[in-house]
């Protein structure tokens, strides 16, 4: 054996060429977080009349802030308004107060729904059960 021959055997054994499989992962990683953006996610605060007409509060703002609690476990009214005030918004307490509300929970059980659509759509298979 050639001195070459074996120093391409060796390479090759500690420079493994990327895993097509996890560039496949990446793209659907990809796919799913495309799915958050904030026209997307707008058009279903839309459709399911949670928002009527914009104001200082997105429905992105509000999806990142109620997804930011949840991961947190802390929903107070004043934790609410102090992630909001880190993305430079500003309301009162009532106004948040008044912006959780049946749209708010048929909004936020819309974009879940849609994202398990989404999901199954690109990885193929189920991760919720009915």
């Amino acid at each position: 054996m050639t001195l070459n021959l074996k120093y391409n055997r060796l390479r090759g054994i500690f420079h493994h060429k990327k895993d097509p499989r996890s560039m496949d992962l990446t793209k659907k990683i990809q796919k799913i977080k495309a799915f958050f953006n904030p026209t997307n996610i707008s058009q279903i605060a839309k459709a399911q009349g949670f928002i009527k007409r914009e104001r200082k509060i997105t429905a992105f703002a509000f999806l990142k802030t109620i997804l930011s609690a949840s991961i947190h476990e802390f929903s107070s009214l004043t934790f609410l308004l102090s992630i909001l005030y880190d993305e430079n918004i500003t309301i009162s307490r009532q106004s948040l107060s008044d912006k959780i509300n049946n749209s708010a929970v048929k909004f936020i059980k819309a974009i879940f729904e849609q994202l398990h659509k989404e999901f199954i759509k690109i990885t193929g298979f189920e991760c919720l059960s009915k």
